[in-house]
């Protein structure tokens, strides 16, 4: 092994990285590895060598990852950063609530655990390049038709993350008639949010939102959660509209969409409409047009149920892989290269399966691992439900 530090300095050191052992199934046990290197000096460069062959291992399967210095906020300093961004805002017993305005958010803008976030209809929070929101407690955001709430960036560059990470799991987070776009990701308090907009750990009820114009890695991401995700609409984001991660719950009557623009210019080729991981999501009387890779992705041993809902022109509409099953009915499929797609992406999964009330000469299937098996209305419904 080799060591390259960003003083150009280096030092090589005898270290043997075992190959990892294989169970009964033949899938990889995983273990851990590890050495003391210079604590003084950062590392820019770390080269492997393999020894059966004789060659350095390719960089892009090295990865390094640095820890770095969490500023954590307590109730005080929390009520801070309402100052320093002049935020106006009142106490109302356990809750703080900001009144309406139009925000200008220039310094991270950190709630306290303690209480009750209320943001009143008709508010606006601009927020400047790589500027974040964290809300630790439970949030009521509900706007109206006529005076939603918007979260938008303030200049040309994304802002970093509106992000919601109750310390309590009970705690429910309501957003109605809300709009969110032009964000990225962040770091917050230690905690990684990967969307422009981020919940984790909550009851999440939302309704009649539009999250739009994304740079991250997920318009919206939410983990470890209860979800509604009712009547709204995901749009142009840069990467997977949804991502679910261990939540359970239903995604109703929501279209997701990318504008065909420049095929070759701003059409991705890794978009999702949503991607679930080890959820239960019920799927109902949605609308997915045009993605470049999936319209749903179900994987790692989620369940999913996915009816009366339509899929127009996409590479993939349902695709269900790593030990994943999913059950749909009474869909519509019009111009996808491939209405139905099972695969194994990770190989320690077992294979998927896919169950149908009736699988069409017209259906367009690709079949890699796994199998579609035909049930009854009544077999699907009953599976469904006993599943969880």
């Amino acid at each position: 092994t080799n060591i390259l530090y960003k003083t150009k300095s280096s030092e090589n050191y005898n270290f043997r990285i075992s190959s990892p052992e294989l169970d009964n199934e033949m899938k990889i046990i995983y273990s851990n590895n590890s050495f003391m290197v210079d604590a003084y000096n950062e590392i820019e460069k770390l080269s492997f060598i393999n020894i059966l062959l004789n060659r350095e291992v390719n960089q892009k399967h090295v990865y390094l990852n640095f820890m770095k210095p969490i500023k954590y906020y307590d109730k005080f300093k929390s009520l801070e950063t309402l100052a320093n961004n002049k935020i106006e805002y009142s106490f109302i017993e356990d809750t703080i609530s900001i009144k309406k305005g139009n925000y200008f958010i220039i310094y991270d803008l950190i709630f306290p655990k303690d209480f009750v976030i209320k943001i009143n209809k008709g508010t606006t929070l601009n927020l400047n390049q790589d500027i974040s929101v964290l809300i630790q407690s439970e949030l009521i955001a509900q706007g109206t038709k006529a005076s939603p709430i918007i979260v938008k960036r303030m200049g040309k560059m994304p802002f970093g993350s509106f992000a919601i990470n109750p310390s309590n799991h009970r705690n429910k987070v309501k957003i109605s008639n809300f709009r969110i776009s032009g964000g990225n990701q962040s770091v917050l308090m230690g905690t990684d949010f990967t969307g422009q907009f981020s919940i984790h750990n909550a009851n999440v009820f939302l309704n009649q939102i539009n999250v739009e114009n994304s740079s991250s890695d997920d318009g919206i991401n939410i983990k470890n959660s209860k979800v509604s995700i009712k009547n709204s609409n995901f749009l142009n984001n840069y990467g997977d509209r949804i991502d679910l991660d261990y939540c359970e719950g239903i995604v109703f009557n929501n279209n997701f969409s990318y504008d065909l623009v420049d095929d070759s210019a701003s059409f991705n080729s890794n978009r999702d409409g949503v991607d679930i991981s080890g959820s239960y999501i019920k799927f109902e009387n949605n609308k997915f047009f045009n993605f470049s890779d999936k319209a749903i992705s179900i994987g790692e041993s989620s369940k999913a149920y996915i009816t009366k809902s339509v899929f127009k022109n996409n590479n993939n509409a349902i695709v269900v892989k790593d030990g994943s099953e999913a059950y749909a009915l009474f869909n519509q499929f019009e111009k996808n290269n491939q209405d139905y797609h099972l695969f194994i992406k990770k190989r320690f999964y077992s294979d998927p399966k896919l169950y149908l009330l009736e699988l069409t000469d017209e259906n367009k299937k690709l079949i890699i691992d796994g199998d579609i098996s035909l049930k009854s209305l009544n077999q699907i419904n009953n599976d469904f439900e006993s599943v969880n």
